[in-house]
């Protein structure tokens, strides 16, 4: 309980583990941490360590607030993560925008993992410094996207019907955002970006360049889709030429860059870890599952495989050892083509993975 609104030593505590907590799970660093909070690196570690010669109240109830923030985004669509080479970059590329601060450009083929990678963004920095919409068909106008933007802030709108009165609300809440963070602007990333109607785009520009509030902007899509919007015969007439010349954090894979081996393993593992699997990918498992992601679907594509063998197995009544004879039969029952020619069923063998939970509890 807090006694004349003073936290509790008991409530400190847990507020110190949390932090703590937080920081070990996706790896935040105290300098990262710090930044997100909108604290200096020592009266963070001063507060975490109970020697803060100040307010210690006030930023421990800043921290609760950030940890509440943080859970509100559970909310969020629930994209897997996993740290490939491309995800790395992705988040480079938001970080670098943050900083600057600049209007960022992310686009990759589709299976790529990019939402998952902007989400993972928005999660480690929390809702006090980055925000994260998925645009769509409903955001296409600006005052749908306004209006998500204000609900995703946690800003109130009086009269919903009033455009340049919810603009003028959000510009207010990030002013105040932009002085909290110390150096670091906030971060608005627009995934499904070449949805939005131009007008949209061109009020996510003027709010960018407003010096009162200056937020960095992340605008992400598809290979296809960007170059249609901004390179293409239906790019924004007389308003990309402004968007490219803020774009000074981009991460562009083109229609014919290969995704890497490396990403489509770690992939690959972790989907295998998720299902309770143990098992050592062979070279050319790892091979075939890059041939599944070279194809339209990508990543989704290889967790698919791998889940179908998995489900497959079970209901046969037997471990699967993901072999490429079993992922490319499985393929073949599913409608695809097979790649090599089966004389027997490959999942009639018995086979040496061994999961870690009951297949049938899944």
């Amino acid at each position: 309980m807090e006694a004349s609104g003073l936290l509790s030593v008991g409530e400190c505590e847990r507020i110190r583990h949390g932090i703590r907590e937080v920081q070990a799970v996706d790896k935040i660093s105290d300098a990262k941490m710090s930044r997100a909070l909108g604290v200096s690196q020592a009266t963070f570690s001063q507060v975490m360590n109970g020697k803060y010669v100040g307010d210690t109240q006030k930023y421990l109830k800043e921290m609760r607030e950030w940890l509440q923030n943080r859970r509100d985004t559970i909310r969020l669509p629930d994209k897997p993560f996993v740290s490939t080479s491309v995800a790395r970059r992705i988040i480079a590329t938001c970080e670098m925008a943050a900083d600057l601060p600049c209007i960022g450009m992310i686009q990759t083929p589709s299976g790529w993992g990019k939402s998952a990678a902007l989400v993972k963004v928005q999660r480690s920095m929390g809702r006090s410094g980055a925000v994260y919409i998925s645009a769509g068909e409903t955001c296409r106008l600006k005052k749908d996207l306004l209006l998500e933007l204000a609900r995703c802030l946690g800003v109130t709108v009086e009269n919903a019907k009033l455009t340049q009165e919810i603009y003028n609300g959000i510009r207010r809440h990030l002013a105040g955002r932009a002085d909290a963070n110390r150096g670091r602007s906030y971060l608005i990333i627009i995934d499904e970006a070449t949805t939005l109607k131009p007008d949209t785009i061109n009020m996510l520009r003027n709010l960018h360049d407003d010096e009162t509030c200056h937020p960095a902007i992340i605008l992400a899509d598809t290979v296809a889709r960007m170059d249609s919007a901004f390179r293409g015969r239906h790019a924004i007439l007389g308003g990309n030429e402004q968007i490219l010349s803020r774009a000074k954090a981009k991460y562009l894979i083109t229609g014919a860059d290969e995704m890497p081996r490396e990403d489509v393993e770690a992939v690959a593992k972790s989907r295998l870890a998720s299902l309770g699997v143990k098992v050592q990918l062979t070279k050319n498992a790892v091979a075939y599952l890059h041939g599944l992601a070279a194809r339209p679907g990508a990543l989704r594509n290889v967790t698919s495989r791998l889940e179908t063998v998995y489900y497959y197995a079970a209901r046969r009544n037997v471990q699967p050892d993901y072999t490429v004879a079993q992922m490319d039969y499985i393929g073949g029952i599913a409608g695809e083509e097979f790649q090599m020619e089966h004389t027997m069923n490959p999942f009639d063998k018995a086979a040496s993975a061994v999961p870690t939970a009951n297949p049938q509890e899944k």
